[in-house]
């Protein structure tokens, strides 16, 4: 009988009503907004990644350019400077002194390897606009192509974990972005 007295009060005092209504329904829409505002950043955060990633992996491929046109020079210099040099040096482009063999042989050697992974972790570190890259979780793939279509291809694949403001409510996977690039060279 007292609950239904309070009941019948409560419904008619409107400023109670107002208020129990806001004290109940403003943390609903602030985790709302936190929720807003979190899938705003990672939205922001993803483009920026998607744009680094290509940016990185077409500093990878300006690397692997640079060391076969080395490589190209120094086959032209040993082809070319005799006194009689094949028709072949009067070629302008630097992939007609570089084989397939040769371009496979640079891209496995170990050296290279560590030198462009180098070149891509310092591009990604310079290149950040929010400087959050520190020690980033990527991985790079180096293909060769052969054949009708020759090109060497270059797959980067970078992954930053994100802040979560929520704690454990979401699932870590969700606070994940996993972002890759192609890039490639034809020669």
């Amino acid at each position: 009988m007292r609950l239904v007295k309070w009941w019948l009060a409560f419904k008619h005092d409107k400023n109670a009503f107002v208020l129990s209504f806001t004290a109940l329904t403003l943390p609903l829409i602030l985790l709302i907004g936190v929720l807003v505002l979190q899938s705003g950043q990672l939205f922001i955060r993803q483009a920026e990644l998607e744009f680094l990633t290509r940016q990185t992996a077409q500093s990878g491929v300006l690397k692997l350019a640079e060391t076969l046109r080395a490589k190209a020079t120094e086959n032209y210099t040993q082809q070319c400077d005799i006194l009689e040099p094949p028709l072949i040096c009067n070629s302008n482009t630097w992939s007609n002194f570089i084989s397939v063999v040769e371009i496979e042989n640079v891209t496995e050697s170990a050296l290279f390897q560590q030198s462009l992974r180098t070149n891509l972790l310092d591009f990604l570190q310079v290149a950040d606009p929010q400087k959050l890259i520190l020690n980033p979780d990527f991985n790079y793939e180096l293909t060769v192509q052969s054949g009708s279509l020759q090109r060497v291809n270059l797959k980067l694949f970078l992954n930053e974990p994100q802040d979560n403001w929520l704690g454990n409510v979401l699932r870590t996977n969700d606070y994940q972005i996993e972002t890759q690039a192609l890039a490639y060279l034809n020669f």
